[in-house]
């Protein structure tokens, strides 16, 4: 198993460990990876995550609910409340559907 990137103050428990550990990830990836991670889970992460929703709803295909709680690690009720919230405050239009797979989907309307 490679080693992971070393001067770490705390254990590794990111979940790219194991993509790193098969040899998919490299070094320096595996180290902006579990960056962002943490990040996210920091209090300063909040507003690098509430900045990561508006990008990914705001592509032209949009975000499902289930990608911004895989990016975030946010629950979905948080994940609803920060779009209501966020449209009311920024006065954005953000609009809601459900494909056919049955997944809902956000998207920032121009």
């Amino acid at each position: 198993m490679p080693i992971p990137p070393s001067g770490r103050r705390r254990p590794v428990t990111s979940c790219w460990l194991g993509l790193f550990a098969s040899g998919d990830l490299d070094q320096q990836t595996f180290a902006a990876l579990d960056y962002v991670d943490q990040l996210l889970k920091s209090k300063a992460g909040t507003k690098a995550a509430r900045a990561l929703i508006l990008a990914l709803i705001g592509r032209s295909q949009g975000a499902t609910l289930g990608e911004i709680r895989k990016t975030t690690g946010w629950p979905a009720h948080g994940v609803r409340g920060f779009l209501s919230t966020a449209a009311k405050k920024h006065s954005l239009q953000i609009e809601s559907s459900n494909t056919e797979a049955g997944d809902r989907v956000y998207r920032i309307q121009k």
